[in-house]
This record gives structure tokens, sequence and C-alpha cells, in this order.
């Protein structure tokens, strides 16, 4: 083990059985990643395949497959890869975060993690007071554009009010649009 590696077995399930598998947590890669070996005795067949980049840069392609996989007795489905025997089984990003787990690099060990949900609007209705709901909101390319499409009626039916009216005369758009 070189310093920093976070090593966890896994329990890894298949059709035909399942293995306790010693893998690399690395948040770097993006889905887990077993042998053929394994995923031969456990009966996981790729369903198709995909080109990964390795660390280096380089491109590599692999066998892809659904698996449940096993962590501190929480359980999920997840995609992996299937690499050649003899290269390090990964524990990606993606089935961390679907057993809401992360690495703790000082500790070398797995730990529970909240799941993390992040509003897409610039605005929340808490901010504006009550009885107002947000504008409709626009993504661009180059970021977020808080441009009003639409004004939004209260919870009375009529307009949202003064903290819908301040937001457009401060953006400089009036209530029918731009």
């Amino acid at each position: 083990m070189k310093m920093g590696e976070t090593h966890v077995v896994v329990k890894v399930h298949g059709p035909l059985g399942h293995a306790d598998v010693e893998m690399l947590a690395d948040t770097g890669s993006t889905l887990t990643k077993i042998d053929e070996s394994t995923a031969k005795r456990l009966g996981i067949t790729p369903t198709g395949s995909a080109v990964v980049e390795l660390a280096d840069g380089t491109d590599r392609q692999r066998g892809l497959a659904e698996a449940e996989v096993e962590i501190m007795g929480d359980r999920a489905t997840v995609r992996v890869l299937i690499g050649p025997d003899g290269e390090e089984p990964l524990l990606g990003l993606t089935t961390l975060e679907s057993l809401r787990l992360k690495v703790n690099p000082i500790k070398r060990r797995l730990e529970p993690a909240k799941f993390i949900e992040y509003s897409s609007s610039l605005l929340s209705p808490s901010m504006l007071g009550p009885g107002f709901q947000s504008p409709q909101f626009d993504l661009m390319p180059c970021g977020l554009s808080a441009i009003a499409t639409e004004p939004r009626a209260g919870r009375d039916g009529r307009s949202a009010g003064r903290a819908e009216a301040r937001w457009l005369r401060q953006s400089g758009r009036t209530a029918g649009g731009t």
C-alpha cells in the first residue's frame, strides 16, 4: 500500500454468487473496475463496452456490465468496468456516491456521506418573501444568466408582488419578459 491510498474490501455480487474483492478507493475513477476472472466466476457478463481514459492520458477499451456491490452493509446495483486480469480492482466515484460513502484519506477508510442537492435557481422564494415564486432562469453556455422569462403568480393568484417588481426593476426587465 502506498502513502495516502485507501484499500477496502468490497463484496461483489453476481448471478453465480459473490466474492470479497480488495479494491483501491479511487475518487479519480468514474466507475468501479473488476478483473475478468472475478467477473466470469460471478457470472457478470459485459452488456457493452466503453473507452476509458487512464491517468496517463491513454485510452483503453473495457467491458461494461452491471453488478451489485456491498460495502459496510449497504448494497447497490452499479455499472462496472471489466478489466484484464492483473490490473488492480478500483472502487470508483459513482459507486461511492451510490452507497453514500466518501474517502477519508487521513484515516485511510470510507465514511458515511450525505447526498448533496444544489438548487439551480439563483433566488430562493424564502429570500424574497411570502407568496413569491421565482421567475424562470435560462442557462447560458457561459454560465447562469438570470433572465425572467415569465412572471409567476403568488398564492392568491395575483402578481407575486413587491419582491418580483423590485427584482424586475433592478434587472432592467419588465413583467412581459426581457
